[in-house]
C-alpha cells in the first residue's frame, strides 16, 4: 500500500512519458497527412489523365453522318484506342479498367480507371499500396 501511494506523490519522469507519447501521436500524424498528401495528388493525375481520355472519343465521330444528319455516332473501337493512347500519354502508370460507348445512340462513352499510389507511412502496418478508381462519362451532341 505504501509503494502505490510512493508512486502516486512521484512526479519524476513524467515529463519524458507524456514526451514520448505525444511524439509518437505527432509521428503518426504527420505519417497520415504525408499518405494523403500522396494520395491527393495521385488522385488529381488520375483525373486529369482520365479527362483528357474521354474527352479524346469526341474526335472519332463519323463525320459523315454528322454532315448528311446531324447526328453522332461514335467510333467504338477508334474510341477505346484514343482514350488509352491519351491515358498512357498523360500518366503511365493509370490502367483503363472499364470502357463502354452507348450501343444504342453511340453518342456517349463512359470510362473507369485506376492508379496505384505508394504509401510511405502506412507501409508500418502492411499497407504498401492504394488503388485510385475515377469514373468519367461523356455525351457528344444530344
Amino acid at each position: 500500500m505504501n509503494l502505490i501511494i510512493r508512486l502516486k506523490k512521484d512526479q519524476r519522469g513524467i515529463a519524458a512519458a507524456f514526451f514520448a507519447v505525444m511524439m509518437l501521436i505527432f509521428m503518426a500524424l504527420a505519417g497520415v497527412i504525408i499518405d494523403g498528401g500522396l494520395m491527393m495528388v495521385k488522385k488529381i493525375q488520375l483525373t486529369s489523365a482520365s479527362e483528357a481520355a474521354i474527352l479524346s472519343i469526341t474526335k472519332t465521330y463519323d463525320k459523315d453522318l454528322w454532315e448528311q444528319e446531324g447526328k453522332v455516332h461514335l467510333d467504338p473501337i477508334m474510341a477505346e484506342e484514343n482514350v488509352i493512347k491519351l491515358l498512357q500519354e498523360n500518366m503511365r502508370e493509370a490502367e483503363l479498367i472499364e470502357f463502354k460507348i452507348d450501343s444504342v445512340n453511340h453518342n456517349s462513352g463512359w470510362i473507369k480507371t485506376k492508379a496505384e499510389c505508394e504509401m510511405v507511412f502506412m507501409q508500418i502496418f502492411g499497407i504498401k499500396k492504394k488503388t485510385i478508381y475515377v469514373n468519367y462519362d461523356i455525351t457528344v451532341g444530344e
